[in-house]
């Protein structure tokens, strides 16, 4: 294990991007979130630890606080040659102390490679949920007679709306930010949202590739759900992607989140086997 004692440690900077980038395409230890912000979101704003030994790249790790108070594990990369655990026990108590300062108490992990797991549980990281991802292939969809509220296509103006029914909708955990929100927006093939009486009361939004499309995010206030307003906005994203010729339709859900699950199955969904688990750490003040 070459010289910790010989590392520089910083925030990065917009210069950086290239190194960050260099070191995510070669790196032997890899973890990238999923989600819709790429590295240079991070690099560019400072939020991004970059390691570096006589100059060249050897590791970054970034867990931006977003949206206020969590922050998810975003990137850790680390170069052939260098062991990713001993990195990790250097590196993370920097960005644990960098998070705190930004006002972060809860940090979490989508776990997407085996060896991330067991340097998770050293940091006093715990398993306690986990991401299962379903398909749709084209399944008949029920009718949907009178559809609850109206739906429509999500524009700019709802921003506030929809971050709303997003901050009721979910746990801390898993809400968005206003940021992450419009990051989601750049990068739609569709997105809508269900008016009921005037008022907004639920959204998706889905993205599309050469592989299929994805339902992304769908929420439903919590004062109008039970009334079918989730099963009619999901019922319109299939029925509009199956008009487009699209025969694969993906989404993702959390384990415990059962009422979800049994809307999707409902659709025509099944789960395609990958279920990648959540590990959670409390950061106390320092």
């Amino acid at each position: 294990m070459p010289d910790p004692f010989a590392w520089k440690i910083r925030p990065t900077d917009e210069a950086d991007l290239d190194l960050v980038l260099g070191l995510l395409d070669a790196a032997r230890w890899r973890h990238q979130h999923l989600d819709w912000a790429s590295a240079r979101d991070f690099v560019d704003s400072g939020r991004c630890l970059l390691a570096t030994e006589r100059g060249l790249p050897l590791a970054c790790l970034a867990c931006p606080s977003d949206p206020p108070g969590v922050a998810w594990i975003r990137l850790f990369a680390v170069a052939s040659g260098y062991r990713a655990r001993e990195v990790w026990r250097i590196m993370w108590p920097r960005a644990a102390d960098a998070a705190r300062q930004e006002g972060t108490h809860l940090v979490a992990a989508l776990s997407l490679n085996r060896w991330l797991p067991p340097i998770l549980t050293d940091s006093g990281f715990r398993e306690t949920n986990a991401v299962l991802f379903l398909e749709w292939s084209g399944a008949h969809l029920p009718d949907v007679a009178t559809a609850p509220g109206r739906i429509r296509r999500l524009e700019e103006s709802d921003i506030p709306g929809v971050l709303a029914v997003d901050q009721r909708a979910f746990a801390p955990l898993w809400r968005h930010s206003e940021e992450a929100i419009l990051l989601a927006l750049a990068q739609a093939s569709l997105a809508t949202v269900v008016d009921w009486d005037g008022k907004l009361v639920a959204y998706q939004i889905s993205t599309s590739s050469p592989f299929g499309s994805h339902l992304a995010r769908l929420a439903v206030d919590p004062a109008y759900q039970h009334r079918g307003i989730g099963r009619a906005l999901a019922v319109s994203v299939l029925d509009h992607f199956k008009r487009q010729g699209v025969e694969r339709v993906t989404v993702n859900t959390q384990q415990d989140n059962l009422p979800s699950q049994s809307l999707y199955r409902h659709l025509g969904f099944r789960e395609t086997g990958q279920v990648f688990p959540v590990y959670q750490a409390d950061l106390p003040p320092a």
